[in-house]
């Protein structure tokens, strides 16, 4: 059985597991949002001591397809990742700017990121079931701008309100503090941006597919997403 699918594919695909995030940004390319081209590894393609040797083989295969025009983005998918009462976000690795001859490298990184410590000790405090791991592979966005939106405050849990952060370059820098973030929001009933004037060209492209991606997962979302030239790109 295969193992390694374009994420477009994997929803016809109901005997083996991808993870949330694979799953997601599926969801989304299906729906025409501008998510970058990739591929799902699905779970069962690992086990405690590596990778099972015929998945190896097909994702070396998938990699020597790939251009060397451009670099990736290795990202976990973890089965249970993000769920009602847990929430593993921050805590597996992801690999960015990955050239092509290193994604195999990228992705056992990724995978090793489930047995860590932290993950263990959360997972523990959790009673979580989350575990299974599967991998993203995407084309690396090189942004002018990364960020989070939240599609509802997360104080208040308003759906009028949408609001996020943002950095210069990449959203690790965010994520880790390196780099000071600006903020800014979104009236979600009629479109009003309140922010700093430099993302001003960039925020009505940001709010429609944040309004798209609310109502295609009918409730709120947060999603992470770069702009790159003039694009918006959703990253996950």
């Amino acid at each position: 059985m295969k193992n390694v699918y374009s994420l477009k594919e994997i929803v016809s695909v109901p005997s083996l597991h991808f993870g949330g995030k694979a799953e997601s940004l599926s969801r989304m390319i299906r729906a025409g949002l501008p998510v970058p081209g990739g591929y799902a590894v699905a779970a069962e393609a690992f086990r405690n001591d590596g990778i099972h040797p015929d998945a190896k083989a097909e994702l070396e295969e998938l990699i020597g397809s790939l251009s060397g025009k451009y670099t990736y983005a290795v990202r976990s998918s973890a089965v249970g990742e993000d769920g009602k009462s847990s929430s593993f976000a921050g805590m597996y690795e992801t690999v960015l700017d990955v050239r092509k001859e290193d994604v195999l490298a990228a992705v056992m990184t990724v995978i090793a990121s489930a047995r860590s410590g932290r993950v263990s000790v959360y997972r523990e405090n959790t009673e979580s079931t989350a575990g299974e791991m599967g991998v993203v592979i995407e084309r690396f966005i090189r942004p002018d701008y990364a960020g989070v939106l939240f599609t509802a405050d997360i104080i208040t849990g308003s759906s009028a309100v949408m609001r996020g952060n943002y950095v210069r370059g990449c959203g690790e820098a965010l994520v880790s503090g390196t780099s000071d973030a600006g903020s800014f929001s979104f009236d979600a009933i009629r479109y009003k941006y309140t922010g700093d004037a430099e993302f001003l060209p960039n925020a009505r492209k940001l709010y429609r597919h944040s309004v798209r991606i609310r109502k295609l997962f009918s409730g709120p979302q947060d999603i992470e997403w770069a702009v790159s030239g003039s694009r918006v790109y959703i990253l996950q």
